[in-house]
C-alpha cells in the first residue's frame, strides 16, 4: 500500500506542503516539534473521504493546534466549527429523510399491500378467516385453500396480488440481501477506522504527541482519552445508528413495494441515502479541508503473518447480512403480519396460464 497513491501530481503535494507550513504556525518553539517517526507505509491507511473523516482530520489537527496556542486560533475554530455544522447537518438531513420515508412512503404502501392481501385471503379461505389487530383478514392456520376463489377475483386484483414482493420470495430475498450488503459496505470501513483509532492508536496524555508529519502526509500516532470518546460519539455512533435504522426502514419500504418492478427501482433509490455523507463532503467541504482529509492516515497496528483471519472476517460480515435478511423476512417484518406464504404457489399457476 502506498502512502499517497491518490495524488498523482506534484502540484497537489506542493499544495499540501504549503498547508502544513501554515498549520505549523502555532509551534512557536521549533524544539517542540518531534522528529518524524511515522510508522512504515504498510502499517497506515487513509481515513477515507466523507464528512466523518473530515471531522476526524479537523479534530486531530486544528483542535491540537488550538490547544497548543495557535496564532490563527480564530481561523482554526471557524474551520472546526464548520466541520461540526456539516456533521450536524447530515445527521439532521438523514433524520428528516428517514422520518419522511417512514410516514410518506412506507406507511401508505403498507396499507395498500395489506388491503390487497386481505382481499386475497377472503377469496381463497372463504369463511375460514380471522381478523388481525390491524383489522385485516388472515386465513385460519390449516384451513383448506379454495383455488376457485382466486380465479373469481378481478383481473386487476390478481395482478396486484401477484406483484407484491412476497409473491416471489427468492427475488425479494436477493434484493433485500443486496440492500443489506450495501449498508454493510458502509458500516464495515467505519468499524475498521474505529478499531484503528481506539485500539491501535496509543492513548496519550498530551495533545502534542497525537500527530506526526512528513512532507506528504499527517499520521495520527496518538489520541487523548477525551479525543477518543469525542470521535466515537461524534463520528461513529451517529453514522452507525443512521445506517442501521436506514437498513430497517429500507427493508420495510422494499417489502411494501406495490410491484416487483418498484421493488427493484426502490432499492436503487435508497442508495443515495447511504452515500449522503460522501455527497455533502464533495459539495460543501473546502479544498483545503479535502486535501488535508485525503492525506491524513491512521495506524493499523502490527502486520500479522498470512492467515485466514481476513477471509473469516469477510465471511462473517456476509453471513451477518444473510442472517439478518432471513430473520427480518420470517420474524421481524411487519408489513404483512401473520403472512401465510400462500401467494407464490397460486401466482405461479396463474402466471403460467398467462404465458401459455
Amino acid at each position: 500500500m502506498e502512502m499517497v497513491t491518490s495524488r498523482d501530481s506534484q502540484g497537489s503535494t506542493r499544495g499540501f506542503q504549503k498547508i502544513m507550513m501554515q498549520d505549523e504556525d502555532s509551534l512557536s518553539d521549533p524544539s517542540e516539534r518531534s522528529a518524524p517517526s511515522v510508522p512504515p507505509v504498510a502499517q497506515v491507511r487513509p481515513i477515507g473521504e466523507n464528512l466523518y473523516s473530515l471531522l476526524i482530520a479537523e479534530i486531530t489537527q486544528d483542535y491540537i493546534m488550538i490547544m497548543r496556542g495557535s496564532e490563527r486560533k480564530f481561523a482554526r475554530i471557524t474551520r472546526l466549527s464548520y466541520s461540526m455544522v456539516l456533521i450536524l447537518g447530515v445527521i439532521a438531513l438523514q433524520v428528516f429523510l428517514l422520518s419522511a420515508i417512514s410516514s410518506l412512503l412506507c406507511n401508505p404502501a403498507v396499507k395498500r399491500i395489506r388491503s390487497v392481501y386481505s382481499e386475497y385471503q377472503v377469496a381463497i379461505y372463504g369463511d375460514n378467516v380471522e381478523k388481525t389487530v390491524n383489522g385485516f383478514y388472515r386465513g385460519v392456520l390449516g384451513a383448506p385453500i379454495n383455488e376457485e376463489g382466486f380465479q373469481d377475483l378481478d383481473m386487476e386484483v390478481k395482478w396486484q396480488i401477484c406483484n407484491v414482493p412476497f409473491s416471489q420470495p427468492m427475488y425479494t430475498l436477493v434484493i433485500l440481501l443486496i440492500w443489506s450488503l450495501t449498508c454493510i459496505a458502509e458500516i464495515r470501513p467505519s468499524f475498521k477506522l474505529l478499531n484503528s483509532l481506539l485500539r491501535h492508536t496509543p492513548t496519550v496524555k498530551d495533545v502534542s504527541h497525537c500527530i506526526e508529519r512528513n512532507d506528504e502526509a499527517t499520521t495520527i500516532v496518538g489520541l487523548t482519552m477525551c479525543m477518543k470518546i469525542g470521535l466515537s460519539l461524534l463520528c461513529f455512533v451517529p453514522r452507525t445508528c443512521a445506517l442501521l435504522v436506514l437498513n430497517f426502514l429500507g427493508c420495510r419500504w422494499l417489502v411494501s413495494s406495490e410491484s416487483l418492478e418498484d421493488l427493484f427501482l426502490n432499492s436503487l433509490a435508497l442508495e443515495f441515502m447511504v452515500l449522503l455523507p460522501e455527497l455533502l463532503y464533495k459539495t460543501f467541504a473546502t479544498q483545503r479541508s479535502m486535501l488535508r482529509t485525503e492525506l491524513t492516515f491512521v495506524m493499523l497496528g502490527e502486520i500479522q503473518e498470512l492467515s485466514l483471519h481476513d477471509v473469516v472476517a469477510a465471511v462473517m460480515w456476509a453471513s451477518l447480512s444473510v442472517i439478518w435478511v432471513c430473520v427480518y423476512i420470517f420474524y421481524f417484518q411487519t408489513v404483512l403480519p401473520g403472512y401465510r406464504w400462500d401467494v407464490h404457489p397460486m401466482c405461479e399457476k396463474y402466471i403460467g396460464t398467462l404465458e401459455g
